[in-house]
């Protein structure tokens, strides 16, 4: 199952993807194929608790993470970030192609070959690398079932608390679950309650942000923010909530990350529909944080309650460089503020 020259014989080293557990690293390995043109090894679990369980489908928040993990180890292996840097990533989008839940069956390892571009390089003065665009192709026995992209802004560890001041004091472990109202597992797609990132509102289609610092999945490491992959999915949960259909999948999605979000503020995710296209934000000190537009491949029902229009449905030798002893991962996830290291 794709590239003859992957092998999928073992993770990449989790430190390289910012990962505490070898369990939430999907790459296998990344190879140079040209100038600023790579292909990786991806292979996603046949279960999970919290993405998709069993893997009969493409799904989007799995595949939002696995963007995360190739453009930060793209960064590592291919463009000389060290290991300390700190990630900012101002911007996230993916497209699933109608039809890809055939190409995937519990009965076989979910690998996946995944051309990579780097595009949109910039570099400072000292040649490190300031910024970039990671550009991917998600392929299955030949044929396209995903697209997307990660953006990812460097900072060094002086830069980076220059931009957080005193909030990159508060951890992720000092703050646990918000008492709010969450919304039932069976409204998004979930078992649950722990993976539901959204309470009840008082306004139609406003939902406060529901944070646990205790689910692994989003929290395996101490941050001093929100993670923006949490955010992803709370986008996707208000989707799901308005349209009716909690298994809904993405067809598209493009987010931008414009500040980091917040542990001691309460965020909302505010969401309309136009054009059969939803567009949400995520707000936090009277300011949007994150913004993002997203449309579904299902035949749904809309926020005004009609019936929308039918379209395809998605069912459900040692290469790598090690991390010195006692390192840790950078402790920023996918989350982006809207200042740029220097």
């Amino acid at each position: 199952m794709g590239d003859p020259s992957l092998n999928f014989s073992r993770a990449a080293p989790r430190h390289l993807v910012h990962r505490q557990s070898i369990a939430e690293v999907f790459v296998t390995e990344v190879l140079r194929s040209g100038p600023d043109s790579f292909v990786a090894g991806v292979q996603w679990p046949r279960r999970h608790a919290v993405f998709s369980a069993p893997m009969t489908r493409l799904d989007s928040h799995l595949v939002a993470e696995t963007i995360r993990q190739l453009t930060i180890v793209l960064c590592h292996l291919e463009y000389g970030v060290p290991l300390g840097a700190r990630f900012l990533m101002p911007s996230l989008g993916l497209t699933i192609e109608p039809g890809a839940e055939t190409e995937f069956s519990n009965a076989l390892p979910a690998n996946c070959t995944v051309f990579l571009h780097g595009e949109g390089i910039e570099r400072k003065r000292s040649g490190e690398l300031r910024s970039i665009r990671v550009r991917t192709d998600f392929q299955r026995n030949g044929q396209v079932v995903g697209r997307g992209h990660g953006d990812a802004t460097l900072a060094t560890e002086g830069v980076y608390r220059r931009l957080r001041g005193t909030a990159i004091d508060n951890m992720s472990p000092a703050w646990p679950r918000r008492e709010l109202d969450v919304l039932p597992p069976r409204l998004v797609g979930h078992l649950s309650t722990s993976d539901v990132v959204l309470s009840a509102g008082t306004v139609k289609n406003k939902w406060p942000l529901t944070v646990d610092t205790s689910n692994t999945v989003y929290f395996d490491h101490p941050l001093d923010h929100i993670p923006g992959i949490l955010a992803v999915e709370a986008m996707r949960q208000a989707i799901r909530v308005a349209s009716m259909m909690p298994e809904a999948e993405l067809a598209f999605f493009e987010a931008t990350f414009l500040h980091v979000l917040e542990f001691d503020s309460l965020a909302v995710v505010q969401l309309t529909e136009s054009d059969d296209l939803f567009h949400m934000k995520i707000v936090q000190f009277g300011r949007t944080a994150v913004h993002a537009v997203a449309g579904l491949h299902a035949a749904r029902v809309s926020v005004s309650g009609r019936l929308g229009p039918a379209v395809s449905v998605l069912r459900t030798g040692n290469p790598w460089p090690q991390s010195r002893a006692g390192e840790s991962p950078t402790s920023l996830e996918p989350a982006a503020t809207g200042h740029r290291a220097q």
